[in-house]
């Protein structure tokens, strides 16, 4: 897991089960709404070109109506790797 210092800022995002994405130049962050913090990496050669970089997915994840659905289809359910960095935080 990588220390907090180099997890990237998340801004909060309208979703009723994310909370917050941010990314660096290999990975996209993911908060839930009480399900800990996700880095999720493409997997190289296996998305589609509007979709093959990190900065790509959080832009497209934060345009789309619903960010969760797009995230369970094209990011979990999609070509990349998911790695839990923190547990969940309680409020």
């Amino acid at each position: 897991m990588p220390p907090a210092a180099q997890i990237p800022p998340l801004q909060p995002i309208q979703s009723s089960n994310l909370m917050a994405t941010g990314f660096d130049n290999q990975s996209l962050y993911v908060r839930f709404k009480g399900g800990g913090l996700w880095r999720y990496t493409p997997i190289a050669g296996q998305l589609p070109a509007w979709l093959s970089t990190p900065q790509q997915a959080e832009a497209r994840l934060r345009a789309e109506p619903s960010p969760g659905g797009f995230f369970h289809k094209e990011i979990k359910g999609g070509a990349w790797t998911a790695e839990r960095v923190q547990e969940s935080q309680k409020e």
